[in-house]
């Protein structure tokens, strides 16, 4: 794919459950944003190698993703500095060692009911900006000043509890565009 598309920047890939394989070729070293939604677990693993080794990737979008823990060691590039979790139902685990293997500045996490609290080591240090929605659990953990999770995210500069019933769709093109901003303001 590198190869075939050498100015590729965003790529796209929704609703292909039978994909069970990415292709040999990796992801093109112009890759900045990723959006991977109703993908199949398999798909997801065969993923690790193209993603660990990527250099330029900088915002991830996870959806409709059948995982319960996420995201494995070695997963995400040390470039990633957006990380979108949403609609992954069966989602109960944040992988803390999965999550330190990147220069993740931001983690949004919607529509993940099933996530009950963070990981017990916290989250990375280089974490600024952590957004939560419609993930009833992990909301009343992180609340501010008694949830139990509070002390595990009292450092970090902006954190935004929504709450039940903010619009997914609005959110989703909202993060979109702010990736696509960022993209052409900083290139």
């Amino acid at each position: 794919m590198h190869t075939n598309f050498p100015f590729l920047t965003e790529v796209i890939i929704k609703n292909c459950p039978q994909l069970e394989m990415f292709s040999d070729g990796g992801l093109p070293s112009t890759l900045k944003i990723l959006h991977l939604c109703g993908c199949s677990a398999l798909f997801m693993g065969s993923l690790q190698w193209a993603l660990g080794i990527n250099t330029s990737l900088e915002c991830l979008f996870i959806g409709k993703v059948d995982l319960e823990s996420f995201p494995d060691q070695g997963f995400l590039p040390l470039s990633l500095t957006h990380l979108y979790i949403f609609s992954c139902l069966n989602l109960k685990n944040l992988d803390y060692n999965g999550l330190c293997h990147s220069s993740l500045e931001e983690l949004h996490l919607v529509d993940c009911p099933n996530v009950q609290c963070l990981p017990v080591e916290g989250l990375p240090k280089s974490i600024s900006k952590l957004q939560i929605r419609d993930c009833l659990r992990l909301e009343e953990q992180c609340k501010k000043p008694n949830g139990e999770d509070w002390g595990k995210i009292s450092q970090i500069q902006e954190v935004t509890n929504y709450g039940p019933s903010y619009d997914v769709v609005h959110w989703l093109i909202s993060a979109r565009l702010f990736c696509a901003h960022n993209l052409i303001c900083n290139y």
